[in-house]
């Protein structure tokens, strides 16, 4: 079999590769209207309580080094950080976003901005690396 055979094949059955291909394209518009974006992403942070303090000169002691990090993953998990990203991409300008907040049983309880924080910081998850001090 020759390429122009090859050819004369897809010719011969332009018809059904066409609408094969409408179809495909057709389903994915449908699946990106009808998906809600959805963003991931992670970071790793590291935190040096192994070192002194730069200003006192103490280390912290193990039994601190656990309250320290907890308190370190509460502080991610804040209203003040997801706050903060809520207003860096302009969130609240959003018309879809507020009819999501006003269709919501939330919308007596909490202001607009609030909703929105709240959402960020249940999607958020903060874990210790297994193995690590």
């Amino acid at each position: 079999m020759g390429i122009t055979q090859f050819f004369r094949i897809l010719w011969a059955r332009r018809a059904i590769i066409l609408i094969a291909m409408l179809g495909c394209l057709l389903a994915a518009i449908a699946v990106i209207k009808l998906v809600p974006p959805r963003y991931t992403a992670s970071s790793r942070l590291m935190l040096e309580i192994v070192k002194p303090d730069p200003v006192t000169g103490e280390m912290l002691s193990s039994q601190f080094a656990r309250a320290y990090v907890k308190t370190q993953i509460e502080l991610i998990k804040d209203y003040r950080v997801s706050g903060r990203v809520v207003d860096h991409f302009g969130w609240t300008n959003s018309p879809r976003l507020a009819a999501s907040y006003r269709a919501s049983a939330a919308g007596q309880d909490v202001d607009f901005r609030r909703w929105l924080a709240q959402r960020i910081s249940a999607r958020t998850d903060v874990r210790l690396i297994e193995g690590s001090n």
